[in-house]
């Protein structure tokens, strides 16, 4: 697993851009969920929730995330529900564009690079890939 670090390391704009969401290794996720690009991002950088004999710790992530002043969005409480049913440890999610947003239509032209999904589907290959929000409708996966 540090190989893949190292690679989508190399694709991250910030330390705190976050490429994914999952419960241990993304390598064994069949299920992917994809948005257009997440609401938020935390101060803390996205490797200090992971290690490479473990993967990515999502309990951690998630309880960073509740103690955010707003709480748990709901489009990541339904998300959350999604991956419960499907089974936390196949289940990976992530967006379209790494850049977060308040909201889809603020994202700017210059954000909206494809890079790290591309590679995550090139890489991973998951089985089933399900899409959620509005733009991600009009884009075309690899």
């Amino acid at each position: 697993m540090s190989n893949f670090r190292s690679e989508l390391d190399g694709l991250l704009p910030s330390p705190n851009s976050r490429p994914f969401l999952c419960d241990g290794s993304p390598l064994d996720c069949r299920i992917f969920i994809v948005g257009t690009n997440s609401a938020r991002e935390l101060e803390r950088p996205f490797w200090s929730f992971w290690s490479d004999s473990g993967g990515f710790n999502k309990a951690e992530y998630i309880r960073e995330l509740e103690r955010q002043p707003c709480g748990l969005t709901k489009t990541r409480k339904t998300i959350e529900i999604v991956a419960g049913a499907a089974g936390q440890e196949i289940t990976l999610d992530t967006n379209i564009y790494l850049q977060p947003t308040p909201t889809e239509g603020r994202l700017r032209k210059e954000h909206r690079k494809t890079d790290v999904i591309e590679y995550l589907l090139g890489r991973i290959r998951p089985a089933v890939v399900l899409t959620h929000g509005k733009e991600i409708l009009r884009e075309k996966l690899p």
